[in-house]
């Protein structure tokens, strides 16, 4: 879903912070969608990569652009084999 509509916000020229936004996605795709973390600083990071891009994200998605960075944060408090539903949740909203 967070996918169907940063796809469709991208298409809009009209408005340089969705310009700007959907730069921000491309330069740092890899990272967004495979990332490599293996230390809380490389989750820290994740994260702030999230809100340095979420804040040129266009109306249309900035609900759904918020809502993965409180599902981050989550898992970033998730104990390895601790709280199921939390990661589900975390998965549920990755970008793909």
């Amino acid at each position: 879903m967070a996918a169907l509509a940063l796809a469709s916000s991208c298409g809009d020229d009209s408005v340089s912070d969705a310009q700007r936004f959907c730069g921000e996605v491309e330069v740092h795709r890899d990272v967004l969608t495979r990332p490599v973390l293996r230390t809380q600083a490389d989750v820290e990071a994740y994260i702030e990569l999230y809100r340095d891009i979420g804040q040129y994200a266009p109306l249309a998605i900035e609900t759904e652009w918020d809502q993965l960075i409180v599902n981050y944060e989550t898992a970033r408090n998730v104990i390895p084999g601790g709280d199921s539903a939390a990661r589900a949740q975390i998965r549920s909203a990755q970008i793909r």
